[in-house]
């Protein structure tokens, strides 16, 4: 009876087809999906911290959560629909980082007080993008983003005339732009260095 069982199970799992390597690889995309989704979550309960200390308003709280649930639940529908392999990019790297850079520039635009939310998550959301992206596709990415929150900066001045905000974003904006290309340059020597092991290991 038991070797019967056996061969029953043996026999079903030779039947069952083992996941091909592009399965293998968009299960890979969605895992690193679901992680870069994480860190979303984490920027909307900083946000919620602000809320508590008065720092961001009940409707910019609720906006940037129903942007967030939204760009997270379309992206998942494209990576289960598998719509992600038409794009040269299965992974949507840059997607996904445009929409993390823009969703965290509205809050900065509707609550000026989380700029220093949007420091720390941006060079996050550039690391996530350094894993996938090479170094000129990541200092496009900068420039865009930069280019925005510069666009977000003029924008706030020239409806609200707050010289002393604009003193604020002003020296914010000088201190991403200064340190941004360093960070590239850090990154593209990480990769540098990972390309190395992996060339090492295989002539092993």
């Amino acid at each position: 009876m038991r070797r019967h069982i056996l061969t029953s199970m043996r026999d079903l799992i030779s039947e069952t087809p083992p996941a091909t390597r592009d399965e293998s690889k968009q299960r890979l995309r969605l895992r690193r999906f679901v992680q870069a989704s994480i860190f979303s979550v984490l920027y909307l309960l900083v946000l919620a911290i602000f809320y508590t200390q008065d720092k961001v308003d009940h409707e910019t709280l609720f906006e940037a959560c129903a942007i967030v649930a939204t760009v997270i639940f379309g992206f998942f529908v494209v990576f289960r629909l598998g719509l992600n392999l038409r794009f040269p990019d299965p992974s949507l790297t840059v997607f996904q980082l445009l929409a993390a850079v823009f969703t965290m520039l509205f809050v900065v635009y509707r609550a000026p007080d989380t700029r220093l939310a949007f420091t720390a998550f941006f060079f996050v959301a550039l690391m996530f993008g350094m894993l996938r992206c090479s170094g000129t596709k990541l200092a496009v990415l900068g420039l865009v983003s930069l280019a925005a929150f510069a666009l977000v900066i003029w924008r706030r001045y020239s409806d609200k005339h707050d010289v002393e905000m604009l003193r604020l974003d002003a020296l914010q904006f000088v201190v991403i732009a200064i340190t941004y290309p360093w960070f590239v340059f850090i990154g593209g020597r990480v990769k540098q260095l990972r390309r190395d092991l992996l060339e090492v290991n295989v002539k092993r």
